[in-house]
């Protein structure tokens, strides 16, 4: 929702918005996905509640488990430390 600036009669006198460019950040997360992605050992993205939220493609290959059947499981390495 934008903020609408107002006179004391409260007739609309204009309206604030801002933007950001985010093609840095995002150059920044292909980037580094790229990096996952060329990893030959097996890595594991896992959310702090210990759910699985992504893997690499030698996860896939270690486990047999696509991504999308990962997501969601919950990982026996934090259920450990818990």
């Amino acid at each position: 929702m934008l903020p609408f600036y107002r006179d004391e009669k409260d007739k609309v006198m204009g309206v604030s918005a801002s933007a950001r460019d985010v093609t840095v950040q995002k150059r920044a997360s292909q980037y580094a996905r790229s990096l996952i992605e060329a990893a030959l050992d097996p890595l594991v993205t896992i959310n702090p509640g210990g759910k699985i939220t992504d893997v690499n493609e030698a996860s896939v290959r270690a486990t047999g488990f696509q991504g999308k059947n990962s997501s969601g499981r919950t990982s026996p390495i934090i259920s450990l430390n818990q």
